[in-house]
């Protein structure tokens, strides 16, 4: 089910994915595309239409088939050491089908061709203390290549370069499964500092999430994914594959578990229990038990629950899939029944996410459910931030990945329409505030809503109230207070909300535009249910003026984008699921353009000179809308740090104080709120 293997086909000889079947018996056989049970969705239906088998005779199924020439077929986007193909057969017509081999034919799924670097950095270090940096080779959909064993040049950017020592080379020679991690650098002063990391042979160029380096810091930023599950329930790999990717190729410093609580098993709750266990390992990486519950959205929808410790046992809602091997009388349904069974326990957290089922705010206990997770590889869900926002909910934000190709820390979206292929985004990172990297102290941070949600590029964020107050913290104020935002991107800060609960009070744009540069972007998400994506591919002409380039902007998939671009015309393909996608256009000509927009979701026009005024909106739908405004080209040594602030005065209401934070290429972060009260 998790698997983008591309969709076979039954018509075409000559195009991708044509597939056939064939037989030496003497019968007539026909073959579908179809769905078998859970997760095995991804199917091939092959039917016996006229004539039977009898033992001996072989069926010969050729998926890719180039006979009719055709390229064959596409392997799913990401790495698996056995993609299990199963071979039932039903052979009374009862609708029945049995395995035909115990263990089905495993195939390895490798990386593709080198493409491009990943660099990864601590989300801070203290001034006089070592820290690591670790860089990885990517294929175009972001697995690591093991085979790759070049040389990669390392420099600082946007900051003094004598901030930190730090190798000058790293050679892949004798990489480990495509990873380079280097421990003995070291942090001199304090500010902040990214890395940038070239081959000049391969023309690859990255540059590394933002560091931030501080004397005796309280607070330490630690980066981690706590949202995915593998082969255990819906998903691949092992768990040592899962922890191991986490820690060794995703660079995150804490994980978690979350598989779907109706298909896990007596054996697999403790295997997960002992694995979790096995991989603890403080000032280094830090998992944490958990599970998915997963009950339908009327009841409660999506919560991940997660133990500070070490749990005997686990309360799904329901074993529709594990049982008999589950125990029926752990079963907990509704959520608010799952509330009861943790009653007088601080040991335990339900984080609600949006994503196969959506989770029920009505439902959230702010005693269990400190955050609601806003973004993950199912879409970015402001919509869901602002309805805890409007239900007045004392909860922060996090982020995730939700993986399930054993790519946790790391999931880019894949290829195609199968269930895998369908999202639109890649990882989320959720960033806590703690005072180190152990168990005890994450936990409290996560609890004391010392957090926030980044996408994949890990933006460091952090709030406070001049009066001592910080991120997640509920006060008292007497007086006038100052709101801080602090951001640092990967690249420079591009916007900044300011909301006070549901509502914007700020919208600070940090860059100076150019006329030159016109930005189309749109977004668009369908609330509530599984289904989420929104189709925008389209079209735009440009008349009274002549298109000089065309970009795409925070396009996430591999399959989308630009497609064709003349001097007066552009067409793409794309869908969203919350996040932004788009084009920036750099226009010439004297006169006024005017910019006509196709899409499936709805057309408009827009002249340049109505920009001048600031961001032009048209909305299509509840959440479906696209915005035109002006920007500027990016510019050398330009600053990824922005700061800003915003004074308020007590009331005698409670508010919530929070920020989205959005980059130049579109991603985002977003920091759980300041409670304040006063009069």
């Amino acid at each position: 089910m998790v698997s983008d293997w591309e969709v076979p086909q039954f018509d075409s000889p000559e195009k991708s994915g044509y597939t056939t079947v064939t037989t030496d018996g003497n019968a007539q056989l026909s073959l579908c595309y179809s769905r078998y049970q859970r997760p095995y969705t991804n199917s091939l239906l092959v039917t016996v239409v006229r004539g039977s088998l009898k033992p001996g005779d072989r069926v010969i199924i050729t998926m890719g088939d180039t006979s009719g020439g055709g390229p064959g077929i596409r392997a799913q986007s990401f790495q698996e050491a056995g993609h299990l193909f199963r071979l039932l057969v039903d052979v009374t017509g009862s609708g029945i089908f049995r395995d035909v081999a115990a263990t089905g034919l495993p195939v390895a799924v490798r990386a593709g061709v080198p493409h491009c670097l990943n660099a990864v950095l601590p989300g801070s270090v203290e001034a006089g203390k070592t820290f690591w940096l670790q860089v990885c080779c990517l294929d175009d959909m972001g697995n690591p290549c093991p085979d790759w064993h070049g040389e990669v040049d390392l420099k600082i950017i946007g900051a003094d370069p004598e901030i930190c020592t730090y190798p000058r080379k790293i050679s892949f020679a004798d990489a480990a499964g495509g990873v380079v991690r280097v421990e003995a650098c070291l942090a001199l002063h304090v500010g902040y500092f990214q890395i940038e990391v070239g081959c000049e042979a391969e023309g690859w160029s990255c540059r590394s999430n933002p560091c931030l380096v501080e004397e005796h810091p309280g607070l330490r930023l630690y980066w981690g994914d706590m949202h995915g599950q593998n082969a255990n329930t819906l998903g691949t790999g092992t768990l040592d594959e899962y922890y191991l990717f986490a820690r060794n190729v995703a660079g995150i410093d804490f994980a978690g578990w979350q598989g779907n609580d109706f298909e896990i098993t007596d054996e697999d709750w403790a295997a997960v229990r002992e694995k979790t266990a096995a991989y603890l390992e403080e000032d280094r990486f830090v998992p944490f038990l958990g599970y998915e519950w997963s009950g339908s959205t009327p009841v409660g929808g999506d919560y991940n629950i997660f133990f500070r410790g070490d749990s005997p046992c686990f309360y799904p809602s329901s074993n529709w899939v594990s049982a008999p091997n589950a125990d029926p009388d752990l079963i907990t349904t509704p959520v608010s029944e799952l509330w009861k069974r943790f009653e007088n326990r601080d040991d335990v957290m339900a984080i609600p996410h949006v994503g196969g089922r959506c989770g029920n705010l009505a439902f959230l206990d702010e005693r269990y459910s400190p955050a609601v997770e806003v973004h993950s590889h199912h879409g970015t869900f402001d919509w869901f931030a602002l309805e805890a926002m409007r239900r007045r909910l004392k909860v922060g934000f996090v982020a995730s990945s939700d993986d399930h190709t054993c790519r946790l820390g790391l999931f880019y979206p894949g290829r195609g329409t199968t269930p895998s292929g369908g999202f639109d985004v890649a990882s989320g990172y959720c960033g806590i505030w703690a005072e180190s990297l152990s168990r005890e102290s994450l936990w409290r941070a996560l609890r004391a809503r010392h957090c926030f949600a980044s996408t994949i590029d890990r933006l460091c964020l952090r709030t406070s109230l001049d009066t001592g107050a910080f991120m997640g913290d509920s006060c008292v104020l007497d007086g006038e207070a100052s709101f801080r935002v602090e951001a640092i991107g990967r690249y420079p800060i591009d916007q900044i909300l300011i909301y006070d609960w549901d509502r914007v009070v700020a919208d600070i744009r940090p860059r100076l535009a150019d006329e030159r540069c016109v930005r189309i972007r749109w977004r668009g998400v369908i609330p509530g249910g599984k289904h989420k994506s929104t189709t925008w591919d389209g079209t735009l002409s440009v008349e009274n003026g002549r298109i000089r380039s065309a970009e795409n902007y925070a396009i996430d998939r591999a399959d989308q984008g630009i497609q064709m671009h003349t001097s007066s015309s552009v067409s793409w393909l794309s869908t969203t699921s919350g996040d932004y996608d788009g084009l920036l256009l750099h226009l010439s000509g004297e006169g006024d353009p005017v910019i006509h927009f196709h899409s499936a979701q709805g057309n408009c026009s827009v002249r340049r000179s109505e920009l001048m005024n600031g961001t032009v909106k048209f909305t299509f739908a509840p959440h479906c809308s696209v915005e035109f405004d002006l920007t500027s080209a990016l510019q050398d040594g330009e600053s990824c740090r922005c700061t800003a602030s915003w004074r308020i005065s007590p009331d005698g209401e409670e508010h919530a104080w929070w920020v989205k934070v959005l980059q130049t290429n579109g991603n985002a972060a977003w920091a759980s709120p300041i409670f304040t009260s006063g009069t």
